[in-house]
C-alpha cells in the first residue's frame, strides 16, 4: 500500500498513514477486473485501428488501386465496415482507459457497468451472426463477449462495495 499524500511505502492493512497521518482507503473490490480489462481494451482498440489502416495500405499498394479512386461514391460502401471497425476501436480505447482510470473509485462505478452493458449487447450480436455465417464458433468472438462481460463484473463489484445496486 502506499499513501496517497506522501507516497510512503505501507504495510497493508493500515488505517493511517504512520507517515502523515493521512487516512488510507481500502482498493475497490473490483479494482484488479477493472484495470486488466481496461488494458486489454486499449491494445485491441489500438491493434484495430492499425490493422484496419494497414489493410487499406494494403489494397492500395497490391492492387494498384488509385487512392482517389477509393473515395469515389460507387467505393465508399466499402469502407462502411471499415469505418465501424474504427468507431468500435476508438469506443474499447476510451473505455480502456477510464477503467484503468476509475478502477479504485467507487464513484464511477456506475458510469464504468453503462460502459460494459453498452457494449456487451453488439459483442452477443457479433457472436451469434459469426457462428451463423461462418457456421463455425468463433473463439475471438466469445472473447470479444468475456472482456466487457469482466468489466462488468469488476463495475458492479465497486457498486456492491459502495452500496449501490
Amino acid at each position: 500500500m502506499i499513501c496517497p499524500k506522501c507516497r510512503k511505502k505501507l504495510n497493508n492493512g493500515l488505517k493511517f498513514c504512520t507517515q502523515c497521518g493521512e487516512k488510507m482507503k481500502k482498493a475497490a473490490p473490483g479494482k484488479r477486473l477493472l484495470k486488466v480489462a481496461g488494458i486489454l481494451f486499449i491494445i485491441i482498440g489500438i491493434a484495430g485501428i492499425i490493422l484496419y489502416i494497414i489493410n487499406i495500405i494494403d489494397i492500395v499498394n497490391n492492387y494498384n488501386v488509385d487512392f482517389s479512386l477509393l473515395l469515389s461514391s460507387d467505393m465508399i460502401i466499402f469502407f462502411i465496415p471499415g469505418v465501424i471497425i474504427i468507431i468500435i476501436s476508438i469506443f474499447y480505447i476510451f473505455m480502456g482507459f477510464s477503467g484503468v482510470k476509475f478502477c479504485n473509485n467507487t464513484e464511477k462505478a456506475k458510469l464504468l457497468k453503462c460502459f460494459a452493458l453498452i457494449l456487451i449487447i453488439p459483442s452477443i450480436a457479433l457472436l451469434i451472426f459469426s457462428s451463423i455465417i461462418t457456421k463455425t464458433f468463433s473463439w475471438i468472438s466469445l472473447f470479444i463477449l468475456i472482456l466487457p462481460m469482466c468489466f462488468l463484473v469488476g463495475a458492479q463489484m465497486n457498486l456492491k462495495a459502495k452500496g449501490a445496486k
